[in-house]
């Protein structure tokens, strides 16, 4: 079925385990692929501390990749509950447009480069059902929603040179 809007917002529980995360893949022109995830969560890696990684992949060989996290106080989620700000990092929902503009300044500890790229729709969006995985029959689920499927990614990517001084 196709996603909604209300699938995108983030679900931050006061009071349970919750793992909101959201990935943008991009496939470069130099067939290089970049993989950038931002991650709220009360339990695993990122537990109550919220992060962004970065992983850039030319081959098997020269890849290169970042993990920032950042306090919770840093979370700012915008009104129309899909769009978050960690400081000066931006993941911004467009409902007119059905797109995200993913905003990361080299400032904020990124060793891969400033990235600011559009990722529109390249197609209908896509849940399983609900869009809900259930986890045994405590009423815990993790949703499973692909709001930007074969997105439309541009923009630009200031590098930072492998090999260069931070």
């Amino acid at each position: 079925t196709q996603s909604t809007w209300a699938d995108l917002a983030f679900d931050l529980l006061p009071d349970g385990d919750y793992l909101e995360s959201g990935t943008f893949i991009a496939y470069l022109a130099d067939s290089s692929i970049l993989f950038i995830q931002v991650v709220i969560s009360s339990v695993g890696a990122f537990s109550h501390e919220p992060g962004i990684s970065i992983k850039h992949v030319r081959d098997q060989t020269h890849q290169r990749e970042m993990a920032v996290k950042f306090s919770k106080k840093d979370i700012v989620l915008e009104d129309d509950g899909c769009s978050l700000r960690l400081k000066e990092n931006a993941f911004i929902y467009n409902a007119a447009t059905n797109s995200y503009h993913v905003t990361i300044p080299h400032q904020s500890g990124n060793t891969v480069g400033a990235i600011d790229l559009t990722f529109a729709p390249g197609g209908p969006s896509v849940k399983a059902g609900d869009g809900k995985v259930h986890l045994g029959d405590n009423g815990k689920f993790m949703r499973n929603v692909f709001p930007l499927p074969r997105a439309t990614v541009t923009g630009t990517i200031g590098w930072i040179p492998e090999g260069a001084k931070k």
